[in-house]
């Protein structure tokens, strides 16, 4: 036998050959990989046992670790890795990317934190070291720079700041009231020093609006510039829903007789229609879509579109909205059993995908990821038989295009996608694939890393 080490012809066409094969084989498994549609990032909390808990759509209940958040393109979360209670944590989309970022109630004990915002490269969130009870908190991402920022009220069962809403680089935040405390407003530059009351009132759906801050509070709708004096209340008299929306430079909000609108000042902030707005605000486009209650009960049953003008709001179809999301100017929602469609006119709202003799969908968590729609569906046919349980769906607006991403708990049974969350072009969000608990996953791409503001592969 001729030796290759005396026929460089042959090694080198050997080489070639092992390398194609290599190379071959490289692709396949990133054609596979790719196949896939959702892979799990990590198993943070190795074994059966779930290292992130869910906040389920249908009854918007908390738990722990139930919170991913995009912070300049970096997930944040709470998670539990068996060793640690839930702490946080932050993720780049790859399992060595995927760390805790500090323990901040050592050991086995929960921080509970929740409410994570970010105010210019800062990330804030309320929590509990164990000491002083829930207070707010601040990181940059790293350990040393994971602290407590003041001890608001002291000892260690007092309740920490809710809403935490960035306004113009400015965090504010509520307190609520109890028996030993008033609700105050507060406003924080991340400092002890400079985390102050701004005035002892009760506030909710705390909203930037024009780069001031305005609220639901006592009597009607409030606005802020983070001083005492600044704090007034814009309209008295007027009760307000749990919902304020800035679209297209005008503020809207479900107030008494029907929809309501406001420029900021007492004389601006006039009724818009006599409809009954309950829930789903969104933005497509400049544009106002809600969903509105017509007749006995709560249930939405109809959609409607506004441009802030009386006549400029009209219904667009009598149907059950749930989960009204803009995707690219074209509004998405959910019947509770099909997907729906709509461009803002009667004919132009259709049924996408879950007809009744075609099975039913039930789709859920809408979310909007660049150009794609992401829920959690469960596909059902002929007879009320499930084929595949609650899995990961992607829709393009086609029925064609709408389908189940992966089967990641394979058969009837459920991996239930939670916490669905955009981060760029990516989608996050916790599954259970029977084999771990709750964990971390994605799909779509994986996001990119920076370095220095250009976007490099990897």
């Amino acid at each position: 036998m001729r030796s290759f080490r005396h026929s460089p012809t042959l090694a080198l066409g050997l080489a070639v050959l092992i390398g194609a094969c290599g190379m071959l084989v490289s692709t396949s498994g990133a054609q596979a990989a790719s196949k896939r549609g959702a892979v799990l990032v990590k198993d943070i909390n190795p074994g059966r046992d779930a290292s992130i808990t869910a906040i389920y759509s249908n009854c918007g209940c908390h738990y722990n670790g139930g919170e991913l958040t995009n912070v300049r393109g970096t997930l944040y979360f709470s998670a539990n890795d068996g060793k640690h209670g839930f702490e946080l944590w932050r993720s780049d989309g790859t399992a060595r990317g995927t760390r805790m970022v500090k323990d901040i109630n050592p050991g086995r004990g929960w921080s509970n934190l929740y409410g994570i915002t970010a105010v210019n490269r800062i990330l804030y969130f309320t929590a509990d070291d164990g000491v002083h009870g829930a207070e707010l908190w601040r990181s940059d991402g790293t350990a040393r720079g994971t602290r407590m920022v003041k001890d608001i009220n002291p000892g260690p069962g007092a309740g920490g700041p809710g809403q935490l809403t960035d306004v113009n680089g400015t965090l504010y935040f509520a307190t609520l009231s109890d028996a030993s405390h008033v609700g105050e407003l507060w406003r924080s530059d991340g400092t002890e020093a400079g985390t102050t009351v701004v005035k002892s009132v009760s506030a909710s759906a705390l909203t930037d609006f024009r780069g001031a801050l305005y609220f639901a509070g006592p009597g009607g709708l409030w606005r802020s510039d983070g001083t005492e004096l600044g704090t007034t209340i814009v309209k008295d008299n007027i009760g307000i829903g749990n919902e304020l929306i800035d679209v297209n430079g005008i503020l809207y909000f479900a107030g008494p007789g029907g929809l309501w609108r406001s420029d900021g000042t007492e004389a601006g902030t006039t009724m818009v229609k006599d409809v009954s707005p309950c829930c789903y605000f969104t933005d497509a486009n400049g544009t106002l879509y809600f969903a509105a209650s017509r007749g006995p009960g709560p249930i939405p049953n109809e959609l409607w579109r506004s441009d802030g003008t009386e006549a400029g709001t009209t219904l667009v179809k009598a149907v059950f909205p749930f989960s009204l999301t803009a995707v690219k100017g074209i509004v998405y929602f959910s019947d509770t059993l099909k997907l729906w469609r709509s461009n803002g006119t009667e004919a132009g709202t259709t049924v996408v995908r879950g007809k009744r003799f075609g099975g039913y969908i039930f789709p859920r968590n809408l979310t909007a990821v660049g150009r794609t729609l992401y829920f959690t569906g469960t596909d059902r046919r002929h007879g009320g038989l499930g084929v595949f349980g609650g899995e990961l769906w992607r829709s393009d607006g086609t029925r064609a295009g709408t389908t189940m991403v992966r089967d990641i708990h394979r058969g009837k049974a459920s991996s239930d996608p939670e916490n669905l969350t955009a981060v760029g072009d990516t989608l996050f969000f916790t599954a259970k694939d029977g084999r771990h608990g709750r964990e971390l996953w994605r799909a779509g791409p994986r996001p990119c890393k920076t370095a220095k503001g250009k976007c490099k592969k990897g």
